[in-house]
Formats: C-alpha cells, structure tokens, sequence
C-alpha cells in the first residue's frame, strides 16, 4: 500500500483525515492543512445574498460550474450535469463553465444541445468579476479538497449548491450559507 510507505500525508480537510485514521493510518503521520481563500480579493465581486440582481423574466439563471474538465467525469460530477440540466431543476437554466478541457467535454453526445456556456477567465484576478455574474454556483463534486470555487463563490456571496465534499461541511452550514445536495443524485 502506498500510503503505508508515506512519511507524512497532508489532506485538505478533517474527513480525510478521519478516512485514513479509519483505515489504520498512524495520526501522527497526517497533517490537515486547509486551503486559504483571500476573502478580501473576493469582495471586489461581492453581494450580499439578499441582494436580488435585477433580472429579464425570460432570462435564464445563470448557475456557474468552474472545474476543469480534465480530470474525467465523474470525480467532479460532470456526468451529472446532462441530467441535471435536462430535468425540471434545470429548466431555464444556462450553466456557465470555466476551466481546461470544457470544448472537449461538450463535444460529447450527452451534452449535445444543452445549455452550457464556456467562459475562459483570461487570468485569475478576473474570477470575482466572473462570479459576479452568477446567480448561484454549483458543485457535484464526489471528492475534493476544498473545493476552492465554493468558498471563492461564497466570498463573492453568490449563493451555493453543493454535495458536503472537502472543507465544506467544516466551513459551510447547510441551508444557511449553502443548499446541500446528495453525491451522485444532482439536483
């Protein structure tokens, strides 16, 4: 086993390391060191939750999804996103991506006609002004470390649905900082 011939593992958050304890690995040997996210960048595309974005009655809502595409499907619950987009949840819905790989990705039959559209940040420093945009963000992912785009989002203070991968159960709280949903079962 690989791990076993670690001499130190360092996880992002508390329920992998409770997951390697769970599976015999010494504690001493994990370190839990949690990404940092500069809420003060952040704030340059803030609002608050209770701030309505003045909206089209025909416009869609636009929910962001910023992941890279290349670290296949379903990891980051991309394999999701067909379904979800195409059920009632996902009606009226245009979903907006960032990241590596997405041209690809939507090349596929599955996502044939769906509403995604691709927003390349040209550098970082643009994502709070990309968040800005978002009526809310989405993540299905299965497993993460942080993930960063949910607390970058939060800090813009775009609502959040996410599945309670990574950090997030220790940062968030359901149903008041974020909408939970189960892995695997999308929206």
């Amino acid at each position: 086993d690989y791990l076993s011939r670690c001499q130190g593992i360092v996880v992002h958050a508390r329920q992998y390391r409770d997951l390697l304890e769970s599976r015999g690995v010494d504690p001493s040997r994990i370190a839990c060191i949690p990404q940092p996210v500069d809420e003060a960048f952040f704030e340059a595309g803030r609002r608050r939750l209770e701030d309505h974005r003045p909206r089209r009655r025909d416009a869609s809502w636009r929910v962001g999804f910023f992941s890279t595409a290349e670290y296949g499907l379903d990891r980051k619950g991309i394999d999701l996103l067909p379904e979800v987009l195409r059920s009632r949840a996902g009606s009226n819905v245009t979903l907006v991506v960032t990241g590596f790989k997405w041209r690809d990705t939507l090349a596929r039959p599955d996502f044939a006609g769906l509403p995604i559209t691709v927003r390349l940040a040209p550098s970082y420093f643009d994502m709070p002004g990309l968040y800005a945009t978002l009526d809310a963000y989405l993540c299905l992912s299965r497993i993460e470390g942080g993930p960063m785009p949910v607390f970058e989002a939060a800090a813009c203070g775009v609502p959040v649905i996410s599945t309670a991968v990574g950090r997030i159960p220790e940062v968030l709280v359901p149903n008041e900082s974020y909408v939970d949903v189960p892995i695997a079962n999308g929206l």
